[in-house]
């Protein structure tokens, strides 16, 4: 017993050792990202890889490693560039193949950027985390440098200088990459959902942080957009008010200054195509329980809806009391739960559809339907109120529905407004996703 009781206490030393072993392992790979690269990577060694689908033997690829050495040494780079090749056909290629392929690409005449940045890739992936990853990562830069993408080049840079921050060379390579490209355009983040829309640029280098740096100086929408505004946020530049479902070319001016003396050497613009905003519908939550006598409806909120469907469903007394020990108010419920509300736990009081009149693509409105006694105890019709906005957009298409509380104090049983979007009129235009600016965008 003694013996088990130690080692519960030898537990929590245990788990802190394993947690501090894992805060030490290096940035794996998936903290570097070239969009597209790693397909094209994988395709292009596919296809060399269909010469041997089941691989060949162990004294083949041998040879083929021999032959790829004495071409290196030989700086006969077109034959090495065959071997090696070879090599990553006859299958179970290791690192250092995939490193002396990309260096071979590089330096044959004429060199092959393309294939080598597929071969640095590769050994980048492959590689262990941290140190070994520089070398890869160097191949990546030198390939991005000669296929004209110096934002990216800058990115493989940084990795590097991050691998080995104390390394001189490595420091000065990627500041004299910084100088010769200029501030660069990294990405562009949409946020369409947001109030309002706006689009973030992010950069390889930081912009000026100077005081009289005024960034709407340097930021051109085309076409122009009324009531857009150009803030600095952090080490970004934010558009907001963008308009949803269109196109805007975003356009950074020649010479708008960054940090460490650098500029924008070129003009550089990106297409920025600002999705329609998601259909939602959401009731207020803010009240549940209604005093005696109040008229029973609820508001609620529609975006890109042009009508919504709805079901009454009365609940006892008992039956509330063990809905709500299940379920917190303003909380979403679950389709399951919500198609078994009528069968478990109540009776369908009424059910139909509110339209949504005079609704417009992408702003939100308020609607109070409100459900009035017609003739006999229970049966009832939907009374909408002043409803505005909405829009169903087909991109998306039904939403998911929810449940809204609303309660009388007059010992009638909880009434149960449930919501389920509907199709109905199609949007102007279906959400278009974003496109970042990248390569063939800047200019």
């Amino acid at each position: 017993m003694f013996k088990h009781f130690r080692l519960w206490l030898l537990l929590p030393a245990l788990l802190l050792a394993l947690l501090a072993l894992l805060a030490a392992v290096p940035a794996r790979a998936q903290d570097f990202e070239l969009p597209g690269v790693e397909q094209e990577a994988s395709t292009w060694v596919e296809g060399l890889q269909r010469r041997f689908p089941s691989g060949a033997a162990a004294a083949a690829r041998k040879t083929a490693e021999q032959q790829a050495a004495a071409a290196l040494a030989k700086r006969d780079f077109a034959a090495a560039v065959t071997a090696l090749e070879l090599r990553v056909a006859q299958g179970e290629p290791v690192v250092q193949t995939y490193v002396d392929l990309a260096d071979a690409y590089l330096r044959r005449t004429p060199p092959d950027a393309q294939r080598a940045l597929w071969a640095g890739w590769q050994a980048f992936q492959m590689a262990e985390p941290g140190a070994p990853e520089i070398r890869p990562l160097l191949l990546v830069a030198d390939a991005l440098r000669v296929l004209n993408r110096p934002a990216q080049q800058l990115q493989a840079l940084q990795q590097v200088v991050e691998r080995a921050p104390d390394n001189a060379d490595y420091k000065a390579r990627l500041e004299a990459a910084r100088r010769e490209v200029g501030l660069q355009v990294r990405s562009v983040r949409t946020e369409a959902e947001a109030e309002p829309a706006r689009a973030c640029l992010l950069f390889t280098s930081p912009p000026s942080r100077r005081p009289d740096f005024n960034p709407q100086d340097w930021i051109v929408l085309s076409p122009p957009v009324p009531g857009a505004a150009v803030t600095r946020e952090g080490d970004q530049i934010c558009v907001s008010g963008l308009p949803f479902g269109a196109t805007t070319r975003i356009t950074v001016r020649q010479g708008m200054p960054g940090e460490g003396g650098i500029t924008v050497m070129r003009e550089a613009w990106g297409n920025v195509s600002m999705p329609n905003r998601q259909p939602r519908v959401a009731f207020d939550t803010r009240m549940f329980v209604l005093p005696r006598g109040q008229a029973l409806a609820v508001t609620l909120t529609t975006v890109n809806m042009s009508r919504v469907k709805m079901t009454l469903v009365r609940m006892t007394e008992r039956n509330v009391a063990g809905f709500m020990r299940d379920y917190r108010l303003g909380e979403e419920i679950d389709r399951w739960s919500v198609d078994s509300i009528a069968e478990s736990s109540g009776s369908t009081v009424w059910t139909g559809t509110a339209e949504i009149p005079k609704w417009e693509p992408n702003k939100p409105g308020e609607c109070r339907p409100r459900p009035v006694r017609a003739v006999g105890r229970d049966r009832r019709r939907l009374a909408p109120a002043r409803c505005l906005g909405g829009a169903d957009d087909p991109a998306h298409g039904p939403r998911p529905h929810g449940v809204a509380r609303l309660g009388r104090a007059d010992g009638a049983g909880a009434r149960l407004f449930r919501r389920e979007a509907e199709a109905g009129r199609a949007a102007e235009a279906a959400g278009a996703q974003q496109r970042h600016p990248g390569r063939g965008d800047h200019r």
